[in-house]
């Protein structure tokens, strides 16, 4: 069945841009399979870890950084979606500075509270 599939295949010619378009989706695919398995991979040592069977000090990735790095990529693909990275980072040096002013820190009042000019 598969030889008669294949017979009746014709070569199709390709233009340059076609062939640059192919090969980049390959490589995006490739790409892609690449952080899906070392994700997994770590995921994996540390389910050993967890079990005893190994010990493993790295770092353990969570899916929201797998989601980050997705999206990282999905605005390199679609520059019209940089944005949303863009209010992420945002809200996390908000966040920060929130820790900072809210601890007791000494310096955090300083920051926070930036000294009037004197006339």
């Amino acid at each position: 069945m598969y030889l008669f599939a294949a017979a009746q295949l014709k070569s199709v010619e390709l233009s340059p841009f076609e062939l640059l378009e192919r090969l980049t989706f390959i490589g995006l695919v490739v790409y892609v399979g690449i952080i899906l398995g070392i994700f997994f991979l770590k995921r994996g040592l540390a389910w050993l870890d967890d079990r005893f069977l190994i010990t493993y000090t790295g770092h353990v990735p969570t899916y929201g950084t797998l989601g980050n790095a997705f999206l990282e990529l999905q605005s390199l693909a679609q520059p019209e979606k940089q944005y949303v990275i863009e209010m992420k980072e945002e809200e996390k040096q908000k966040k920060e500075q929130d820790d900072i002013a809210g601890s007791d820190h000494p310096g955090a009042e300083a920051e926070q509270h930036p000294t009037l000019p004197q006339n």
